[in-house]
């Protein structure tokens, strides 16, 4: 372009500072600020936001800085761009005195520093900003129900979720699907599955089946959504035997299922004894952590290493298919010693037959045995 002898305008400029930052090229995105400044090139907010986020995501911070201190015609842009990364890096004393001083908040604004909050972990933090919000004056959007609603679930405060429940049929947002699935999950977090069934009645699961172009894309991601919170309320509540009913409606009515909710399942039958998997370790099973490499307690060892795909897939296999029907799994690494022991077990327990493919051989699970001779 330049050798043509057209000069880039703001636009194209803007465009390539955006490449930078996709690439994370911070030298070319310098040479081209500079650039600018040798040539005296006219910018405005949105090329200076460019420069801005080219800095910010490339983590050159006091370059970031003193930019956003020049900068004169400062816009909501401007000030949430630099309030959320400070919230990303977890400096939230910075964020929120970003904040305060923050002269035009608008709903983006307040959705970014509540959600931040709330992703960093200081909840308590969020709610005060939510009660903020509303003292300020700003109308709700559906973004900000839904993170308002999941605040309110993870701090279990019913009260907080009630009120927001009645904001949402006051807006008329109660059909929106993600505030419904919000509804639903904290409803169920604060032990009211009477409430969060009332509201899934609303969302028949024939809709949400795969290939049915009669819903928009939007309704059946956040349909499956709401479902899958609803066995995770039941799981959360000790109502094991309703999330396992829940569960196999999603699958008889050809419901997507995502890997939330099978993680779920394994949970509920693990603490039900569901399927009988609570009495492998009566007859020999037990983890072996020693397996799981990332330096956390015992107590998160065992959740990890109980998250194997090989345990996934097994479980999804006895909930989907009849009795003494052969599982078939097929997997892309090698099966780990825990996992090719979880499913002796369980092979001998369930009285089934258990082939797994994984990179080395075929394993054939049966009676407690395997056809390698536990050497692969």
């Amino acid at each position: 372009m330049q050798a043509k002898g057209a000069c880039p305008n703001q636009y194209t400029l803007s465009s390539v500072f955006k490449c930078c930052s996709s690439e994370n090229n911070l030298q070319l995105g310098k040479g081209i600020h500079a650039w600018i400044l040798r040539n005296g090139v006219d910018g405005d907010v949105v090329l200076e936001n460019s420069i801005l986020d080219l800095y910010l995501k490339c983590k050159a911070f006091e370059y970031a800085e003193s930019f956003f201190e020049l900068m004169i015609d400062k816009d909501v842009v401007s000030w949430n761009i630099m309030i959320g990364v400070y919230l990303r890096e977890g400096d939230v004393e910075k964020s929120l005195d970003m904040f305060r001083n923050f002269p035009y908040k608008d709903v983006v604004s307040w959705n970014t520093i509540i959600d931040g909050l709330m992703q960093c972990g200081y909840e308590r933090r969020a709610l005060e900003q939510l009660y903020c919000m509303v003292e300020y004056g700003t109308e709700f959007s559906a973004v900000t129900f839904s993170i308002a609603l999941i605040l309110a679930s993870s701090l279990s405060l019913v009260e907080v979720g009630r009120q927001l429940h009645g904001r949402v049929l006051k807006f008329g947002l109660n059909n929106d699907g993600f505030i419904r699935s919000s509804l639903v999950e904290m409803y169920g977090k604060c032990g009211r599955m009477d409430k969060a069934s009332i509201i899934l009645k609303d969302v028949p699961l024939k809709f949400l089946r795969k290939g049915n172009f009669g819903v928009t894309c939007k309704e059946p991601k956040a349909g499956m959504v709401s479902w899958s919170s609803m066995v995770s309320g039941y799981v959360w509540n000790g109502k094991y035997e309703d999330g396992m009913k829940t569960f196999r409606s999603m699958v008889r009515e050809l419901v997507v299922v995502d890997i939330r909710t099978v993680v779920t399942i394994i949970s509920a039958c693990a603490n039900a004894g569901i399927l009988e998997f609570g009495r492998l370790k009566e007859i020999g099973y037990s983890l072996d952590v020693k397996l799981v490499m990332q330096d956390v307690e015992e107590e998160q060892r065992e959740v990890l290493i109980s998250h194997h795909s090989e345990k996934l897939a097994l479980v999804f296999g006895i909930i989907n298919t009849s009795q003494k029907t052969p599982i078939r799994i097929m997997k892309n690494l090698r099966i780990c010693t825990d996992c090719h022991n979880f499913i002796k077990y369980a092979s001998q327990l369930l009285e089934r037959e258990i082939i797994v493919r994984d990179t080395h051989r075929f394993h054939h699970f049966k009676q407690g045995s395997c056809s390698c001779g536990d050497y692969w």
